[in-house]
């Protein structure tokens, strides 16, 4: 079986079939999946290793059957984010000259 998709917005048939897949797809990329208590309309995981950040959020849509993936967090925390912040305030004020940012 391929690596199911993961990302914000996939939605899935219904939370058995999302467990199924989540499942899958820790195999398929060799981590040790965690889960915080069972809820039946709700899921949330994450990588247990110290050093990975990964974790996901899932929910039950508002016809109760299917789920939509609500978050997926990759790679670092917001302090990452932040330095990465002005690398790319600096490649848009580049490609794009005229354009003005503002954050803060």
């Amino acid at each position: 079986m391929d690596d199911p998709p993961m990302n914000v917005g996939t939605i899935y048939a219904n939370m058995n079939d999302f467990r199924r897949a989540v499942k899958q797809h820790a195999i398929k990329t060799q981590f040790e999946l965690g889960m915080e208590k069972f809820n039946p309309d709700l899921f949330r995981g994450y990588c247990k290793a110290a050093s990975c950040p990964w974790s996901i959020v899932a929910r039950l849509m508002k016809d109760e059957k299917q789920v939509k993936i609500a978050r997926e967090k990759l790679y670092g925390t917001w302090e990452d984010s932040f330095e990465n912040l002005f690398n790319f305030k600096a490649m848009v004020e580049l490609k794009m000259q005229g354009v003005w940012l503002r954050y803060g």
